[in-house]
């Protein structure tokens, strides 16, 4: 029972965060009354109460007595949430209305990550990096797309794990987030064609380049923006 509870109350909140994040119901709006969300998902009233604390929570409603939840400014909302990333950058237009946000922070953090991984990764941090490269080159030359979107995941994230600084760390889910919505808007040439400078940066990583490393990383990045620009 408490698990069906959980799952529809999952439900409830995605579709709401959802809904959200693609801009059906704008800053100021009211969410449907307590009633009506329950009819709409079949749930119960402490269902659609718990779904709503999970937005407020997130800083996506603001709720207030008598006066419902009302959708808070995209300002107020955790955008490093992994739950909110996500349905951020799974809006329709999320490419052109988050394109040069995306850009400058995958420049402020991946290349000194870069930098860092080449100074202080461990010998096992270096092999997840290069096993991750390993099944990028395998996506490419199957020509699988789901694979070729979780092997460069993996790279990057290894490259983050690999700075030794939890803060850079803890950025893993939002670069994860990040990296889905790019390879939407690009697609296997793309992928293909940049995977050398992805080989560049991991060469420089295991032969402790820290300066190459960062500047790899770099046109690794610039690569993608510049096919985000001409979309």
């Amino acid at each position: 029972m408490g698990t069906m509870r959980a799952n529809k109350g999952w439900l409830v909140l995605d579709k709401l965060g959802r809904d959200i994040a693609a801009s059906v119901f704008q800053p100021d709006d009211r969410l449907p009354p307590e009633h009506e969300l329950e009819q709409m998902f079949e749930v119960s009233r402490s269902v659609v109460r718990e779904a709503t604390k999970s937005l407020a929570a997130k800083g996506m409603v603001v709720v207030g007595p008598r006066l419902g939840a009302r959708v808070a400014p995209l300002d107020q909302w955790s955008l490093l949430d992994r739950d909110v990333l996500e349905w951020v950058l799974a809006a329709p237009d999320a490419d052109t209305r988050y394109h040069s946000a995306i850009d400058e922070v995958r420049h402020m953090i991946e290349p000194t990550s870069a930098m860092l991984a080449a100074e202080r990764a461990t010998a096992s941090q270096l092999s997840e990096i290069s096993a991750a490269y390993e099944r990028m080159q395998k996506a490419a030359r199957e020509e699988d797309t789901d694979a070729a979107v979780q092997a460069d995941r993996d790279f990057h994230i290894a490259v983050l794990k690999a700075t030794q600084n939890p803060i850079l760390q803890a950025f893993d889910h939002a670069v994860g987030a990040i990296l889905g919505v790019l390879f939407v808007t690009t697609h296997m040439e793309h992928f293909k064609t940049n995977l050398p400078r992805h080989g560049v940066v991991l060469d420089a990583i295991l032969n402790r380049r820290p300066f190459e490393a960062g500047q790899a990383m770099t046109r690794v990045i610039s690569f993608t923006s510049e096919l985000m620009r001409k979309k």
